[in-house]
């Protein structure tokens, strides 16, 4: 649906008239109403179908060209620091943080005290690892806006990236008395106090996450992972049940319930399981490893040494697929020294049996032989006695 005119985008721009649409998107002239004077500007708008990796890429071509270019009065700007945020958002969606994270310190150019941004800006950082910065990020977030509860969420992740747990829970209790009804606050909770060793509480705030979201599966998921920590097998598998019935499509969903069930002894179920995040994601060291375990578990060590070398494939320091390579190695060579014991038993035997029956014959053809020459001797006595 085109925008009408007089219509107001962002509480900013108000909608002069369509210049022109294609294929992407539509062009339109606007008023920006925080600027004063001659405050015209162009207003481009992708169609939501067609924000793709190409789109993106002819968008950013053309911001980096009027950059470029530079300031002049026939030239038009990127003036909107939501205009970037929408657009690192759109790279975020790609996988493309280190892009995403450029077209944040753009919008933070524009304006320094939006709370989102910066928010934003920290998020990418923590998918990138570099917590540190994150936490920068956040802080400037909290200064401004001091209730952002996802910002203390936030906060709460990087110090957890960072290992210091004991300060990823108060900035996870600080997002809870905010907003005590987020179950993604509690979901953060819970990997805490787990990392903690505080596993009944974990399970407690997974507990409070799923009552808030029924169908919240990364709860579910991470219920079922604290159940296992629990050994309480059973109601882990249920948990794992009840995480791929809302989620299928997601490979560490399978890989927990094939954990689940080859603690149960269910290992050719553990296998189809890990069969199944394999199919979903080939490239995950993980999967393979597990399915290994579990292969070793039926004994099955050539096929389990099959799995463990294609994690190394995939992930060549993965040290426990190393150790379990090795030990199953092992095994396989004492399985086979043990059946080839067993051949030589087997051997020696029938040999000793051959040897019993050749000599039985032997002594039998003996035997035979000296009853004949008995015979023999008997019938010539008779014959004399019949000629006196």
């Amino acid at each position: 649906m085109q925008l009408m005119q007089g219509q107001k985008l962002n509480g900013r721009y108000k909608i002069i008239r369509l210049l022109g649409f294609g294929g992407f998107g539509e062009t339109y002239l606007a008023e920006d109403q925080w600027l004063e004077g001659d405050n015209r500007c162009v207003i481009k708008r992708l169609k939501p179908d067609v924000v793709n990796a190409l789109t993106l890429k002819l968008f950013e071509r053309e911001a980096q060209i009027l950059t470029k270019l530079g300031n002049h009065e026939q030239i038009p700007q990127l003036l909107d620091y939501k205009a970037w945020s929408g657009w690192g958002g759109a790279l975020y969606e790609l996988k493309r943080y280190e892009e995403a994270l450029k077209c944040s310190e753009q919008a933070i150019q524009i304006k320094q005290d939006d709370p989102d941004t910066w928010y934003n800006r920290g998020w990418l950082l923590n998918n990138l690892g570099n917590y540190n910065e994150a936490l920068v990020s956040y802080d400037r977030v909290i200064e401004i806006k001091p209730d952002y509860h996802l910002a203390w969420i936030g906060r709460s992740i990087a110090l957890f990236g960072l290992g210091n747990y004991d300060q990823a829970l108060v900035a996870c209790n600080q997002a809870i008395e905010i907003k005590p009804d987020y179950p993604e606050a509690w979901k953060t909770y819970g990997d805490v106090l787990n990392a903690l060793e505080r596993y009944s509480e974990a399970l407690t705030s997974f507990d409070k996450a799923i009552e808030l979201k029924p169908e919240y599966d990364d709860a579910w998921n991470r219920r079922a992972l604290t159940l296992l920590t629990l050994e309480r097998y059973e109601e882990a598998l249920i948990s794992c049940d009840q995480a791929i019935k809302i989620q299928p499509d997601l490979f560490l969903f399978w890989i927990v319930q094939g954990a689940a069930l080859d603690k149960l002894g269910r290992y050719k179920e553990a296998i189809a399981s890990l069969d199944k995040a394999i199919q979903l994601e080939p490239d995950e060291s993980l999967s393979w490893w597990s399915r290994g375990v579990a292969l070793n578990n039926l004994g099955k060590y050539s096929e389990a040494i099959t799995s463990f070398n294609t994690a190394l494939t995939l992930k060549p320091d993965y040290q426990s697929a190393i150790e379990h390579l090795k030990w199953t190695q092992t095994q396989l060579r004492k399985k086979k020294y043990k059946a080839l014991a067993i051949l030589t038993i087997f051997a020696t035997m029938a040999i000793f049996i051959i040897y019993s029956w050749n000599e039985y014959q032997e002594q039998q053809k003996i035997r035979q032989e000296q009853q004949q020459k008995i015979r023999q001797e008997i019938n010539d006595i008779m014959k004399s006695i019949r000629q006196k």
